[in-house]
């Protein structure tokens, strides 16, 4: 059963490539900036080691760093186009999604980023899977990471990975933030209560998303958890383009709390303001009643 999902869920994320070839905004802005600012700060690659497993990584460390400062972090999952057969990573998973926006954010942006890569699914019971926790615990021994801070995002088949890695991690933490899942993980939506969810889709032209992170929110928020689904103005594959170059994504990540650590911090934010240029679609009926929250896009 695990390798007939992991089958499906590649032949899902080729598909999806295929449809959306060309529209994903690819850019090496990233890569050319590794090591041009010290050893340890800015963009860079970092090894992890677990037995004889060996895996490279791409880190993005603030300029403005200084160890007296906690820094959340953001841990990235790249999409089926970013993979590599390397075995150790080629830093792809920087070129595409979040990676470009840090780079030309760098001089200010404020969160240490960490880019684990995957050839394949971003399955829960994957070498990457474990890959990703050990990269935070490594970062975690090198840099002062404010441990109730750390978000997961991904795109695509890193959409579903946030889903299944955060729930199989579940106490590790404080919001996952989905794009365009080629997958559902249905079976894991009670493990997602306690996590601050918010998933993109764009509100037309996406094959596989469109369903799957609205029944991922819906099922989670009819289980008591804390999810919303917000639709970008946006047409294709690619809504990541828009909700990581908008940035306001950035200052609600900074909000969100481990669960339990720290008083008072709202789990989701205030519903925004209308787009001037576009709205999400308005909530169904059916919607309405399994509680599933859809926001104006920003």
């Amino acid at each position: 059963m695990k390798r007939l999902l992991a089958l499906s869920l590649t032949l899902a994320s080729l598909a999806v490539s295929a449809c959306f070839v060309g529209c994903n905004g690819a850019s090496e802005i990233a890569r050319e900036y590794v090591g041009k600012d010290g050893p340890d700060k800015g963009f860079s690659y970092a090894k992890l080691t677990r037995g004889n497993h060996v895996r490279k990584y791409g880190l993005f460390v603030p300029l403005s760093y200084k160890p007296t400062t906690k820094y959340p972090v953001i841990v990235f999952l790249n999409g089926i186009g970013e993979g590599t057969g390397m075995g150790e990573g080629d830093g792809k998973n920087m070129t595409v999604g979040l990676g470009p926006f840090v780079a030309k954010m760098r001089d200010t942006f404020d969160f240490i980023v960490i880019f684990p890569q995957s050839d394949g699914p971003w399955s829960a019971d994957s070498v990457y899977a474990d890959d990703v926790i050990t990269a935070i615990d490594d970062v975690s021994k090198k840099y002062s990471v404010d441990a109730d801070r750390i978000s997961l995002t991904g795109l695509s088949t890193g959409g579903y990975g946030t889903y299944a890695i955060g729930a199989k991690y579940h106490d590790r933490f404080a919001a996952l933030v989905p794009m365009g899942s080629n997958g559902a993980a249905m079976d894991k939506c009670d493990q997602l209560t306690k996590l601050a969810v918010r998933a993109y889709c764009s509100e037309s032209g996406d094959i596989f998303a469109g369903s799957n992170d609205r029944d991922m929110v819906r099922k989670i928020n009819s289980l008591g958890g804390h999810a919303e689904f917000i639709a970008t103005p946006t047409s294709g594959h690619d809504c990541w383009e828009y909700v990581y170059g908008n940035g306001e994504l950035f200052t609600w990540m900074k909000m969100q709390r481990r669960t339990g650590a720290g008083p008072g911090i709202p789990r989701t934010s205030a519903t925004p303001a209308p787009s001037p240029t576009a709205s999400a679609r308005p909530m169904t009926p059916a919607e309405a009643n399994t509680n599933l929250i859809i926001n104006t896009p920003y």
